[in-house]
């Protein structure tokens, strides 16, 4: 398949390496662009290195400038202050959506329920080890007889 200019891809290679990058060239030469535009990757030997491509849709025609800014929302927000105040508004009306929950759903008992088994069995688990250790006790000793190899020497 043919990438076009200015398309936004990602490359995976079969040693495990990827790159995201816009495409500059995609015909006898393989040439990707940074997402910020400050470096090239040239790709020599394609048919043997690449081993997937993955074509990301969005709109790849922005400028790099554009780009960066779209990537990065603290850029939008001028103010940090604002961003906690708005975080800070969110975790508020989260914390009342979940005062207007009261009543846990089938899901929620059946995790809950789940939590709690998982618990037991593991204080179970650990008061078994506990009892085989302070009650394990020595059995019989077999004794260890030792002697000498026979060694048979041939007579010529």
């Amino acid at each position: 398949m043919k990438l076009l200019p200015n398309q936004l891809v990602k490359v995976m290679f079969r040693n495990g390496a990827s790159v995201e990058g816009i495409v500059d060239i995609w015909d006898e030469d393989y040439v990707l662009r940074s997402v910020d535009g400050k470096s090239v990757l040239l790709i020599q030997d394609p048919v043997q290195d690449i081993m997937a491509v993955k074509i990301i849709l969005e709109d790849a025609s922005v400028t790099s400038e554009d780009n960066i800014e779209t990537h990065n929302p603290v850029s939008k927000v001028k103010n940090t202050g604002q961003l906690r105040d708005n975080r800070q508004q969110q975790l508020k009306e989260m914390s009342k959506g979940q005062q207007d929950d009261a009543v846990p759903t089938s899901m929620e008992l059946r995790a809950k329920k789940l939590a709690e088994l998982r618990l037991a069995a593991i204080a179970e688990e650990k008061r078994m080890i506990a009892e085989k250790l302070n009650n394990h006790t020595i059995g019989e000793v077999k004794p260890v007889i030792y002697g000498l190899p026979t060694i048979k020497i041939k007579s010529k």
